[in-house]
């Protein structure tokens, strides 16, 4: 098994909103991780009724660095994204997704032919440490609730 999106190229096909945004948007969008441009266009591409009509005039959260977003995250009232949602598409969630989907196919096509998957680079590697540090406390997170979810589901009698 191989898991994809923990190979660095395949994260190459995020570029896209960068590459159609236009200079203004681009520069409100700023440097974002989470739930901006890029994300809110997938969703209204794949699933539009998940998406409350509020992004529309969502007031911008830019950042230029990763600092900037960790003043953002712990600010009293933040909303819980960043970036600019308000210029997010549709038709930008379809040029990612079919992005992403081309990236893809050409990676397990390589690796089909017999590519060695442990020799690409992989994302998580070149992650900024500080990034990397939440993604491990947000996986011991997880590791926890799903404990729990065990533990109710045997109470339950569904394990």
């Amino acid at each position: 098994m191989v898991h994809l999106f923990n190979l660095a190229e395949a994260h190459e096909c995020y570029a896209t909103p960068a590459k159609v945004l236009s200079t203004e948007a681009n520069a409100e969008e700023g440097f974002n991780i989470h739930a901006g441009v890029e994300e809110h266009s997938e969703v209204l591409f794949l699933h539009p009724e998940l998406v409350s009509p509020g992004y529309k005039t969502a007031p911008s959260f830019t950042a230029a660095k990763f600092e900037d977003l960790y003043k953002f995250a712990v600010a009293d009232g933040w909303p819980g994204y960043f970036g600019a949602p308000r210029h997010a598409t549709s038709e930008l969630g379809k040029q990612v997704m079919e992005a992403c989907s081309q990236k893809l196919d050409a990676i397990v096509l390589r690796v089909l032919d017999g590519a060695n998957p442990y020799a690409l680079a992989h994302f998580y590697d070149q992650l900024d440490p500080r990034d990397a540090y939440i993604d491990k406390l947000e996986r011991a997170h997880d590791r926890e609730i799903e404990a729990k979810q065990q533990l109710w589901l045997k109470a339950k009698g569904l394990d």
